[in-house]
């Protein structure tokens, strides 16, 4: 199966593109599995007793490498820096969480300004 090393930043649709790995991945690291579901009709058998009529099948097609597991005795350090706030919640596309009520700063600002 063909695995591929993530451990640097990617785009997720390229990452075919990554160098192959051709070792084992250690137990333990983080990992991508790319895998396709496959669904089939059980037409006999100790299933149908059950009233299963369907079965399912995950045939994995990848794994990309995402991070290795931190040794024992290796320090913890964070290499992780972002100038974005963490902001948790669904926004829609009309809305914002850090963004004041547009309407009101327009409607202040027209009245303040000359015409």
């Amino acid at each position: 199966m063909p695995t591929f090393d993530g451990r640097t930043p990617f785009r997720l649709p390229n990452y075919k593109d990554l160098p192959k790995i051709h070792t084992e991945i250690p137990p333990g690291s983080a990992v991508i599995v790319v895998f396709t579901l496959g669904a089939y009709n059980l037409s006999d058998g100790a299933a149908m007793s059950y009233g299963v009529t369907v079965g399912v099948s995950l045939n994995i097609q990848s794994v990309v490498l995402l991070a290795e597991p931190l040794k024992a005795d290796a320090p913890f350090t964070s290499t992780l820096t972002s100038n974005a706030p963490l902001h948790l919640g669904v926004l829609s596309e009309t809305e914002s969480s850090d963004s004041e009520d547009q309407n009101e700063s327009t409607d202040d600002n027209a009245d303040s300004q000359p015409m």
